[in-house]
């Protein structure tokens, strides 16, 4: 009885992993679907249509995975396609969610260093804080 009580609790255990890599290969595939758009608004103008979806797929790929991955490369793509403003404020959601996220702060300092220095300077002081060798190369 025992042992087959323990067989059950290994399949349960199993499935619970496959699962979690099915989900977690679903949101890499979503991330990597909204990282081609913005590397073609790197390279020249995307649809708004085509924003939407790849704000879509990583709005998707952020309720398959507790990485802020999708948070960061969302403010990007919103940067590069001249949303500036959501691009801050989807910064400031990253680190106001995980406070030690060095590429949060980055990105953050980056997005405000030409409009807003108090909020800069303060992004830039957290990343010294996490990684005095990253600011260094901010600076």
């Amino acid at each position: 009885m025992a042992a087959a009580l323990l067989r059950c609790a290994l399949v349960a255990i199993a499935l619970a992993v496959v699962a979690w890599l099915v989900l977690s290969l679903r949101a890499v595939e979503l991330q990597s679907d909204a990282a081609a758009t913005l590397e073609r608004a790197r390279s020249g103008a995307v649809s708004q249509d085509d924003v939407l979806r790849a704000r879509s797929s990583l709005r998707s790929a952020r309720r398959l995975s507790v990485d802020r991955g999708s948070m960061i490369l969302e403010s990007i793509l919103l940067a590069a396609t001249s949303q500036r403003e959501e691009a801050i404020a989807m910064a400031e959601r990253v680190v106001a969610e995980e406070p030690a996220s060095m590429e949060g702060w980055r990105l953050l300092y980056q997005l405000t260093e030409a409009t807003d220095e108090q909020r800069a300077a303060e992004a830039l002081e957290r990343v010294a804080a996490l990684n005095p060798h990253a600011a260094a190369g901010l600076r």
